[in-house]
């Protein structure tokens, strides 16, 4: 399924917090922005309002992507566009808002990265891609590989999110988290018992960052 709806994210300088600051979305071939209503919070933390957009109150429309968000798009023009984009676990057509949501659009330049959009009550039964959070902090005793199975543990006596959700390999080891803007979600659905399939589909390199970043995806097992 297409995704039509990004959450646009601020990187703070203190503890590298991530701070949802606003939507990006696209229906009926119109792209809009607006910042979200506790942006305010991620403004205490240092944010100021993107070039782009300075005014905090507006919805910003436009028949195409945003500059802001479109320079993190591999360029049709780069005769490398589909080694990046299929590295991403893409097909080499894949829209501009797909490549957003799997690669972060992340760069150098900013502290702003884009992720998958969900309603507070989504049910998790679609499938969810998302960058695996923290794995660097977790050294492995052997790779991990393209296809590999994890499982999702709540970890709700965590000092920092109690929502915090762990990706467990086979062995045991922790692998990395669950992105904590997704973690409340999960962890309902930890705690209400549901079952989740959780699979490693790419090792992304982004030139921002440098270590590969890993993709997975999950949704909730029907029974």
């Amino acid at each position: 399924m297409t995704i039509e709806r990004l959450q646009v994210l601020w990187i703070d300088d203190d503890r590298r917090a991530r701070h949802r600051i606003g939507r990006l979305s696209r229906a009926a071939g119109v792209y809009s922005f607006a910042y979200v209503e506790d942006v305010t919070s991620a403004a205490q933390k240092g944010f100021t309002p993107l070039p782009e957009f300075p005014d905090l109150a507006r919805v910003y429309t436009a028949p195409k992507l945003f500059v802001t968000f479109a320079d993190r798009v591999p360029s049709k023009k780069r005769p490398d566009r589909e080694r990046i984009v299929t590295a991403l676990g893409l097909a080499a057509d894949a829209g501009d808002f797909d490549i957003l949501a799997r690669s972060g659009g992340i760069l150098a330049t900013d502290s702003v990265e884009l992720a998958e959009d969900r309603d507070p009550d989504d049910d998790l039964c679609r499938p969810l891609t998302f960058r695996v959070a923290g794995a660097r902090r977790y050294p492995q005793t052997r790779p991990l590989t393209v296809g590999e199975a994890l499982t999702v543990t709540h970890e709700a006596a965590n000092e920092y999110d109690h929502d915090a959700c762990v990706l467990v390999r086979e062995t045991g080891e922790k692998a990395g988290y669950i992105p904590k803007a997704y973690s409340d979600l999960v962890a309902r659905a930890c705690e209400a018992g549901r079952q989740l399939r959780v699979e490693l589909i790419a090792a992304v390199s982004l030139e921002a960052q440098p270590d590969p970043q890993w993709v997975a995806t999950m949704a909730v097992l029907r029974g």
